[in-house]
């Protein structure tokens, strides 16, 4: 979640640099699910923005914490591409960080988005 808002506040750094500044300047040490999440992330971060702002009922992004989207969009990538995660383990993990990270209202949001991106996940499952 911390690569996914330094890349929000480092828009002109490319991912391979955020991990290169995480490990120089921070205590950072780089894993299998951090890679495929953050790079996975990176790659379809148009993708995720859509999703997210598709069920974010008239919120766009650019009014969203910089916390939020980065929750956000590390939840909807398991959510939307990573098998081996469970999305209702993706969601309460995303409710739990944004409680320690943002706010109780900004939980109860990001639930709400994060359900809607499941249901329909799961309905065009259902439809194939």
């Amino acid at each position: 979640m911390g690569l996914l808002f330094e890349l929000e506040y480092n828009k002109g750094m490319m991912a391979e640099e955020i991990i290169r500044y995480a490990e120089e300047c921070r205590d950072f040490e780089r894993n299998e699910y951090i890679s495929e999440v953050f790079f996975g992330a990176y790659e379809h971060i148009t993708e995720l923005d859509d999703v997210i702002e598709k069920h974010s009922h008239g919120w766009r992004k650019d009014r969203m914490s910089g916390v939020s989207l980065a929750i956000m969009r590390l939840s909807a990538y398991e959510i939307l591409f990573c098998d081996s995660i469970p999305d209702s383990v993706s969601i309460n993990e995303a409710v739990e960080l944004a409680k320690t990270y943002d706010d109780e209202a900004a939980a109860s949001f990001i639930n709400g988005i994060l359900n809607a991106i499941m249901k329909e996940k799961n309905a065009d499952c259902t439809k194939e």
